[in-house]
This record gives C-alpha cells, sequence and structure tokens, in this order.
C-alpha cells in the first residue's frame, strides 16, 4: 500500500535525526524541505517496491549530514549517524 504524501512526510522526518537537520534549520528552509520530500516521494510511488519510508529518510539524512559537513557549519559532535535510534 502507498502511504498518502502527508503520512510519508510524517514518517520520512521520524527517521532524521534532529541532530542532522535541527527544527531551526528546517523551519528556515521549509520550502526547500518540502521540495526534497516531494522528490523522494515521486521515487517511492514510481518505485512501487514497498520500500519503507525510514529507508528514504536515512537517504535524506546523509544527504545533509555530508552537505553540512562540506560547508563546515556543522559543530563537532559525539553522534553517530548510523546508530539507529
Amino acid at each position: 500500500m502507498i502511504l498518502s504524501y502527508e503520512d510519508f512526510y510524517e514518517e520520512m522526518w521520524d527517521y532524521i535525526s534532529g541532530k542532522v537537520v535541527d527544527d531551526h534549520y528546517f523551519f528556515q528552509n521549509e520550502d526547500m524541505m518540502r521540495a526534497i520530500t516531494k522528490d523522494v516521494y515521486d521515487i517511492y510511488c514510481i518505485e512501487d517496491a514497498c520500500i519503507h519510508p525510514k529507508y528514504y529518510g536515512r537517504v535524506v539524512e546523509s544527504f545533509f549530514f555530508n552537505l553540512f559537513a562540506a560547508q563546515k557549519e556543522t559543530k563537532e559532535q559525539d553522534y553517530n549517524r548510523y546508530e539507529f535510534e
């Protein structure tokens, strides 16, 4: 069963750590977050492979983790993004 966009949005972002994308950044860039989520949702619908939204969330989290690391906008922290919560 394919989730609605709203359900997918909620589920996917539940799996993206606030230590990677905090609320402040999220809400400052909400249009971008919605655009990224919509693109990922479109892939989720096209693929129709029943891949759980958490895996898409992990890919998006990885994108932001590496983006922020490359931009050196993140502080050094004891956060292992591969340790599932």
